[in-house]
């Protein structure tokens, strides 16, 4: 009766084990997948990858006393999938408009590594994920790694272009004290230290200076801007000369 192996794939071959028949000896063997379709051989047929081989040995009578010969037994040969242990995940953390990417090495190494959740992150915002060894025809996929985060925070917010005084000489008009400015998010403004800001500009009548203040507001990828200031200011008119009349009188009556 052959003897067959069952085990986890490990890199070597394994072979089935033939005895040996009364008066008789081996002179050929023979291996199938499937069980059904047969290929000789004259060596013992060996399994190293994953998966199933069918073998057989033919016994011959080689004594006086015994005649016949014929195939043995079937003997399987079953070599199942390796494990293999999880990779180590690192997450990552950047600010807009910088891709944050998680890493995974170690462990089994066996396939290509796949991700629970992806190994990205393009947008504003945090997210988990893990990471598995795929594995192969030898081996299985790994357990899934530690869970990591990837987070990309707001960049700082900033004012590109300051508002500019635009000086203007008094009308008798209310006008915008400045030009708009820009910066990564909506501009808002306020005249003089207190009070609410607002996205309109400001405006003045009288002649005078005051101090704008302004900065850009928070956005889905940025920071709201630091607060900065510039002094504004309406320019006194200018008015024409009157004409003077003189006068002459006698004492005691002003002239």
């Amino acid at each position: 009766t052959p003897t067959g192996v069952s085990r986890a794939y490990n890199g070597n071959a394994a072979t089935a084990t033939f005895g040996s028949a009364t008066g008789a000896s081996i002179t050929k063997y023979r291996y199938s997948t499937n069980g059904s379709s047969w290929t000789e051989s004259t060596t013992n047929p060996s399994q190293i990858n994953a998966g199933t081989l069918y073998t057989q040995a033919y016994y011959k009578a080689n004594d006086a006393n015994y005649s016949g010969e014929g195939w043995s037994n079937s003997a399987t040969i079953t070599i199942s999938k390796a494990n293999q242990s999880a990779p180590t995940a690192s997450g990552a953390t950047t600010t807009y408009n910088t891709t944050a990417t998680a890493t995974a090495s170690g462990g089994g190494r066996q396939g290509s590594i796949e991700w629970s959740n992806g190994n990205t992150q393009t947008s504003v915002g945090s997210k988990t994920t893990k990471a598995r060894w795929s594995g192969n025809s030898n081996y299985n996929a790994s357990p899934w790694s530690n869970s990591v985060t990837l987070t990309m925070n707001k960049a700082a917010g900033s004012v590109t272009t300051a508002p500019v005084n635009n000086n203007y000489t008094y009308n008798g008009t209310a006008r915008a004290v400045a030009t708009a400015g820009s910066g990564t998010g909506t501009m808002y403004y306020r005249l003089g230290s207190s009070g609410s800001f607002s996205t309109t500009m400001p405006t003045m009548t009288d002649a005078g200076s005051s101090t704008l203040y302004y900065y850009a507001a928070a956005t889905t990828n940025y920071e709201q801007s630091d607060t900065g200031s510039i002094t504004v200011s309406v320019q006194k008119a200018s008015q024409s000369a009157p004409t003077a009349t003189g006068a002459t009188t006698t004492y005691n009556t002003t002239a």
